[in-house]
């Protein structure tokens, strides 16, 4: 039988500095003195894969909405040169509007998104992405969206990479206190990870609500705001291991 007998730790790696992985074929052998009272193991492989936990990462991140969904008379549109409420204008493809506001004057409810960029991430961090801003008209409940795809661009200085998830929107039919009358937007949970190889590692890209301002209030996948209103919450991610694609 071919092999090195290793009877402490050992390096999977050989030395190499430029590897994240190995496989290791191994079986167990019996101390010398009890080799008559036990049998030498079956081979046993093991994939082992060492993460370059050292690495910072820096680029920008980018928005869009798409593929909206709600009522039998849903009103929606995206993009163009919105100019919004506070000044700002959005980014083709940043911004959602949806409702109608019929004779309440309100004007419709609407998205938008503002990214930002990031520097010096390292795994398992969490990080700034940018803001979503949210405005709650009063509008007609056939005419709301009910869910609008959003989808997430990071460019890391090359290929720019897109996570897809969806948000799920609650119109209410404002019969109650300012927070009760709140509608709000939530990460549906049903859509699966999306995955982003860096330095020959799988991540997944976890996204949550952070801080808001006046009018908001967030948990960690919900943002809501009062009725005739607009406020922003912060939008962070992580990047979290979730093994390679050896």
């Amino acid at each position: 039988i071919n092999g090195t007998l290793y009877t402490g730790p050992f390096d999977p790696l050989l030395g190499a500095s430029t590897l994240t992985g190995a496989v290791v074929v191994a079986r167990v052998y019996p101390p010398a003195e009890y080799a008559s009272w036990f049998n030498v193991s079956e081979p046993t492989t093991s994939d082992v894969f060492v993460s370059n936990r050292s690495w910072m990462i820096s680029g920008e991140a980018s928005g869009s909405f798409s593929n909206a969904v709600g009522g039998s008379d849903l009103v929606a549109s995206f993009g163009g040169n919105n100019v919004l409420k506070d000044g700002r204008k959005n980014i083709a493809g940043s911004y959602f509007q949806w409702g109608d506001p019929g004779n309440w004057g309100t004007g419709a409810n609407w998205l938008n998104f503002e990214g930002s960029a990031f520097e010096d991430v390292r795994s398992n961090e969490r990080f700034r992405i940018g803001q979503l801003s949210y405005y709650n008209g009063t509008i007609s409940v056939p005419s709301a969206a009910t869910a609008v795809d959003f989808t997430v661009q990071l460019d890391f200085g090359g290929t720019p990479t897109e996570f897809d998830y969806t948000f799920d929107l609650l119109t209410t039919p404002n019969t109650g206190t300012a927070w009760e009358n709140a509608d709000y937007v939530w990460f549906n949970d049903t859509v699966s990870a999306q995955n982003v190889n860096l330095f020959g590692i799988d991540y997944s890209l976890n996204v949550e609500f952070g801080e808001t301002s006046q009018f908001g209030f967030s948990s960690i996948d919900q943002f809501h705001v009062q009725e005739a209103q607009s406020a922003a919450a912060n939008l962070y991610a992580t990047l979290v291991e979730v093994g390679s694609w050896w």
